[in-house]
């Protein structure tokens, strides 16, 4: 749905308490709403990255909603963990591309995924997952996975 860059995947950063630190906007990306860690502060929390786009907020999918949506959900009381789509790898590098017309086999243990999907035209789209997702740990299946 959103055709991302190769070499984009999922991080979550957990929040501490108070201000992220940094400066929002909406963007569109493939003519979907996103919204992106715009500038960051020096009061930035530790993990977030210019560039970054906010994908959930506590399992909550951002993906197509707007900064007033996403403002609800981050000035809830307790614990926040954003999920957030970032270019690059954990070593720092592009992982290679596939070749065209690849497919994947992602196995996880029997009983429940933990995946939330919405339908989006004649398409399912992946809308979020569940702390616990065996899919979402597995970093094959990503927010925005028709």
């Amino acid at each position: 749905l959103l055709s991302l860059p190769s070499g984009t995947h999922l991080v979550d950063v957990h929040l501490s308490p108070g201000s992220m630190g940094c400066i929002v906007a909406e963007e569109q990306l493939n003519g979907v709403q996103v919204i992106v860690v715009d500038e960051l502060r020096p009061t930035a929390q530790p993990g977030l990255k210019e560039g970054d786009i906010v994908a959930g907020v506590n399992g909550t999918s951002t993906i197509g909603r707007d900064t007033d949506f996403f403002s609800s959900l981050i000035t809830t009381a307790g614990p926040r963990c954003l999920s957030l789509l970032r270019q690059g790898n954990s070593a720092g590098t592009a992982p290679s591309e596939p070749s065209p017309g690849s497919t994947f086999e992602v196995k996880v243990p029997q009983g429940p995924i933990g995946v939330v999907f919405r339908g989006v035209g004649g398409d399912v789209v992946v809308e979020g997952f569940n702390q616990d997702s065996p899919l979402r740990r597995s970093g094959e299946v990503w927010v925005g996975d028709r």
